[in-house]
């Protein structure tokens, strides 16, 4: 027999349940054909009709099991089945349609009860451990399931596409409980799931391998979750109910996903790639969890063995653990692209949450913010942990390149290593926002503890005990520079302190000691800014009141050096005592504390980097003049041969040594001059007017290291008057462009640069006489003035120095007497040898570079300098002329200096 049913409340499909446990034993076959009572369950959504059979003798039972539960409208028909109006037996089998009427329906089997097949699903287990399956039928009818109070109001509803493999089914609601089990199901938007237990012994209802997602939710209150797939737009709330607390275990959350443990809920297992879990919160007082051992955390909501993944490079798709507000993680491994964080979720609560024995790998990251805590954490590879003012960590390991940054406020607690390139930066705080460290080992000699300055001058950071031997560095934060204080109660070890000594005005980090011991290094990097105030020339490092640590000047290397650069002069490492106990400090040679019976000290010496400012003051003049000299040995000598026209080119090339006060360097230049002119003849003489332009490059080798390199632009107009009676004037205006190069090694081993321009105006006049003895021999004696000046220059190079270059003014003269010899070489060359002596004067010793806004450096270049020179002219024919000059200089200032020039003319 058989009965046509409508359901207007169906507990028992995919997306509502409502089961009562019933006996029963159930067989399947029918439409989809090949069922048995233990296949897996499908997803469904919607019902419209039930193949059911039965025996005759079992027929009559059914209503006693669900009165007013079959409500049968006699006027309609659905899929071409009879439709009845009675609530009473059908007197044949067959396939019946499911519509109309309305009331709460539950499908039970029964002894002898066939279900063939119908369109509603999920398998429910009963109280006797039996189950039977409803698998979906493919048509186009479904339902829409609309919520209404705690049951789901179930109704005919047109079409309505398939979603995934289920039909979508709108904000239903299905209870699971007392045993009972939801799995293999999909629930999507509106459609959620609540796996509860009863305050009695019964099982609690149980949730496994089903997938929630795009609005679906599964709601654990007391009862327990397994393999739950929450993607993007599910949620899985765990949370304890009914004094049992919620679980979840070996859950996946994806990118998009959200599992929430509160209210005293567990998750273990959880696994995310991309998506969130927040723990967060305790039970509350009529969830109060029976049998909860864990005196420490009672009653908390936890989740255990949670691993973090991210699901992308980007910060959208980082995994993420938040643990709120008195919950506790356990056991968390973070991986690549995942993150924790732990903190409190509002300023009004009074704890945080609470991480224990965490593991953060390359790429993950850990927080830990203001009431959050973090006990037993190590970092591996590149993972970076975060820890924020009022955070607290106890039992910190850093391993490989990981970092730890900790914000000032913050506390450190129990056992905090550094192993192999780990790092750990403490920002610096004032008052009770002083960060705070137990017991801090750098166990390696590439191990680095930053203390970092920031906020204001004079913050500090405590460590109780600090050992091992790597190095101790103080720096800053972007924003500034600040320096800081670092507090040590006791210090063991052999370390390195790095300090930051770039700070002018007698400012600089300070360190405390109040027990130490070892022999430790002190690096100070080298530095253009000042680093003692105006007034003094010492400045103070290190105070140890119990006087039992031994500190040496070395490079980063370990390297032992006698002193570093700072500003314009060189320090060293000096220690002195008195009441507060021994001080270290850094002092120039004569700002040393006198000794009884040495003679005072002699002037400090200056820093590489002064020097190196100071040599390129000068060498513009330095090549100005030189391209002029080489200008002058071939005009002087221009060929009288009634052409009136004329181009040339010279190549010069020349080396000088200076060394002069802080100016000691080796000049090398290089270059070619190109120039045409044209011959007017008068009636007493030759006039010549041309113009030219040119090319050097100066090379400048240091005395203490490092090679600066000037590039040199040139052009220039000259006038020569040749008189028939042997009399000329010579005169030049000329014009260069300077590139200035500066690059200098400091004391100890850093590179330092910097480049800037210079322009510079300058010429020459000269008078002169040639008169010719016998043998084809001439004399020619000769006077030279020469003027220049070049524009100042304000500089800033890399180490920080700042150099004010005055405008340089040159003025020189120069008396001389060359003597030649013309004598001719077969029958079209002639040839012209000649010797040249001279004397030069430098006039002008005022002009002088600042350093840094208070130091005053005179460069003084004047003074006499001795000339001798020999050159070779030849006219290979009417039109080609060649010569070539060298000339070798020596005075007061410079040592030695020799020049080169190769000329070749041709006149037309």
């Amino acid at each position: 027999m058989k009965y046509k049913w409508k359901l207007s409340y169906w507990a028992l499909m995919i997306s509502s349940c409502l089961v009562h446990p019933i006996s029963v034993n159930a067989t399947y076959s029918g439409a989809l054909g090949g069922l048995s009572g233990e296949r897996s369950p499908v997803t469904v959504g919607g019902v419209n009709s039930v193949d059911i059979e039965w025996s005759e003798d079992t027929l009559r039972e059914v209503p006693s099991f669900v009165p007013a539960e079959i409500n049968i409208p006699v006027s309609m028909e659905l899929d071409g089945y009879p439709i009845r109006d009675e609530t009473e037996a059908v007197p044949y089998p067959g396939m019946y349609g499911i519509t109309g009427g309305s009331g709460i329906s539950t499908l039970r089997g029964e002894e002898g009860v066939t279900i063939s097949s119908c369109n509603f699903g999920n398998s429910q287990r009963n109280s006797d451990g039996n189950k039977y399956t409803c698998v979906i039928e493919e048509t186009d009818e479904v339902v829409e399931v609309d919520k209404s109070g705690d049951r789901t109001v179930i109704k005919p509803h047109g079409k309505l596409s398939s979603f995934g493999e289920s039909y979508r089914v709108n904000n239903a609601h299905i209870l699971i409980e007392k045993g009972r089990e939801l799995r293999d199901s999909i629930l999507v938007s509106g459609q959620q799931a609540e796996i509860t237990a009863d305050a009695g012994n019964d099982a609690p209802g149980l949730s496994s391998d089903n997938v929630v997602k795009s609005g679906g939710e599964i709601h654990v209150r007391g009862g327990v979750s397994k393999k739950t797939m929450i993607e993007d737009g599910g949620i899985e709330l765990v949370e304890a109910g009914n004094g049992k607390r919620g679980t979840s275990e070996n859950a996946t959350v994806k990118l998009g996903g959200l599992q929430k443990i509160d209210n005293g809920g567990q998750s273990t297992g959880t696994v995310i790639h991309g998506g969130k879990q927040i723990v967060t919160g305790k039970a509350g007082k009529d969830d109060t969890i029976k049998d909860d051992t864990q005196d420490s955390f009672a009653g908390a909501s936890r989740a255990y063995d949670t691993k973090i993944y991210g699901d992308g490079d980007t910060e959208e798709k980082r995994g993420e653990q938040k643990v709120y507000d008195g919950a506790v993680a356990y056991n968390t491994k973070i991986f690549e692209g995942g993150s924790q964080h732990i903190t409190k979720s509002s300023a009004e609560e009074k704890v945080g949450g609470t991480a224990v024995d965490t593991e953060v790998f390359s790429g993950g990251r850990q927080y830990v913010s203001a009431g959050g805590s973090a006990i037993k954490v190590v970092l591996h590879g590149d993972a970076a942990q975060g820890v924020y003012t009022g955070g607290y960590v106890k039992d910190l390991t850093v391993n490989d390149r990981a970092r730890s940054w900790v914000n000032f406020g913050a506390v450190l607690d129990g056992r905090v290593e550094i192993k192999d390139q780990g790092a750990i930066h403490l920002e610096a705080g004032e008052g009770k926002n002083r960060t705070k460290v137990d017991d801090l080992i750098l166990s390696g000699k590439d191990t680095l503890l930053f203390a970092v300055g920031a906020g204001k001058n004079g913050n500090s950071t405590l460590i109780k005990k600090l050992s091992g031997n790597g190095t101790v560095r103080f720096t800053f934060k972007e924003d500034g520079p600040y320096f800081s204080q670092l507090h040590i109660d006791e210090l063991l070890g052999s370390l390195d302190f790095e300090f930051n000594t770039s700070i002018a005005e007698g400012n600089g980090d300070y360190l405390f000691i109040e027990k130490g011991a070892g022999d430790h290094r002190v690096v100070v990097y080298d530095s253009g800014v000042e680093i003692t105030d105006p007034l003094s020339k010492k400045h103070d490092l290190i105070t140890d009141k119990s006087k039992g640590a031994n500190f040496t000047l070395t490079k980063l290397s370990g390297e032992k050096i006698n002193a570093v650069d700072g500003g314009v002069y060189m320090y060293s490492l000096y220690d002195r005592e008195d009441d507060n106990g021994k001080i270290w400090y850094l002092a120039t040679k004569d700002d040393k504390e006198p000794e009884p019976d040495k003679p005072k000290p002699s002037p400090s010496p200056t820093t590489p980097s002064t020097d190196a400012i100071l040599s390129m003051a000068v060498v513009p003049g330095l090549v100005f003049h030189n391209e002029l000299n080489n200008l002058r040995a071939g005009k002087a000598l221009l060929n009288r041969d009634n052409k009136n026209n004329a181009l040339w080119s010279y190549l010069i090339k020349g080396k000088e040594r200076i060394a002069r006060d802080h100016m000691h360097f080796d000049l090398d230049q290089t270059g070619m001059i190109l120039g045409a002119d044209h011959l007017e003849e008068l009636m007493s003489g030759e006039f010549y007017i041309g113009g030219f332009g040119s090319y050097d490059q100066a090379h400048v080798t240091h005395v203490r290291k490092g090679t600066s390199n000037v590039d040199v632009y040139s052009a220039g107009i000259y006038a020569s008057y040749f008189d028939n009676k042997g009399w000329y004037a010579d005169s030049i205006l000329k014009y260069n462009y300077y590139r200035n190069h500066l690059n200098a090694i400091s004391t100890n081993g850093d590179s330092v640069r910097g480049d800037y321009k210079r322009r510079a105006l300058g010429g020459s006049l000269e008078l002169g006489y040639r008169f010719h003895t016998e043998f084809n021999t001439w004399v020619q004696p000769y006077g030279q003035l020469t003027w220049l000046k070049i524009e100042g220059k304000d500089v800033e190079i890399s180490n920080g120095m700042m150099a004010e270059i005055d405008s340089t003014t040159s003025l020189r003269s120069a008396v001389g007497l060359s003597v030649g010899h013309d004598f001719s070489v077969g029958m079209n060359t002639q040839l012209m040898s000649y010797v040249t002596a001279s004397w030069l004067r430098e006039y002008v010793d005022d002009n002088y570079v600042v350093i840094n806004k208070k130091h005053r450096f005179v460069t003084d270049l004047s003074g006499n300098m001795g000339k001798f020179g020999i050159g070779l002219k030849g006219m290979a024919n009417e039109h080609v002329t060649f010569y070539g000059e060298v000339d070798y200089l020596k005075g007061s200032k410079k040592q030695q200096s020799l020049y080169g020039t190769l000329g070749l003319r041709y006149s037309f």
